[in-house]
């Protein structure tokens, strides 16, 4: 089976309730351009932000950044999320190019915490359990 046709429900399933939902097929096309893992990047964003949700709406609604994507110390602002996710895809483009081995070194170019790794891996493994069980082959 199609493995974006696999994970676009679990994707939709993850941002109901988030200030992503809704943006399922945002995440789908924008891996499909980078060829970066969707469910990377849902990973990522429940690690930074919990997709959002761990900001307030006046915050969302000004700088539409899920990920934690940062420039001079400060947060970026986007002007929507279609934006955001783009960007934050072609970031990830940008990292995995220098082949990352894992989580922990992309985490070292990524983030400043040191748990960072663990955090993302946890979810993304829960995101590749959920996959698999909806038919993705290992």
């Amino acid at each position: 089976m199609n493995y974006t046709l696999i994970i676009q429900p679990i994707i939709k399933q993850h941002l109901i309730g988030t200030p992503l939902e809704g943006y399922e097929r945002s995440f789908i096309q924008a891996g499909l351009d980078t060829d970066v893992d969707p469910l990377l990047a849902i990973a990522i964003g429940k690690a930074e932000s919990q997709l959002g949700n761990s900001y307030n709406k006046s915050f969302n609604d000004k700088y539409h950044n899920y990920a934690g994507m940062s420039s001079g110390g400060k947060l970026i602002v986007y002007p929507d999320w279609d934006t955001a996710i783009t960007k934050h895809f072609q970031l990830l483009k940008k990292l995995l190019a220098h082949k990352p081995e894992n989580l922990d070194m992309l985490g070292a170019v990524y983030a400043e915490d040191p748990l960072w790794p663990a955090k993302v891996a946890r979810f993304y493994n829960e995101l590749w359990t959920e996959a698999i069980n909806n038919g993705v082959d290992n």
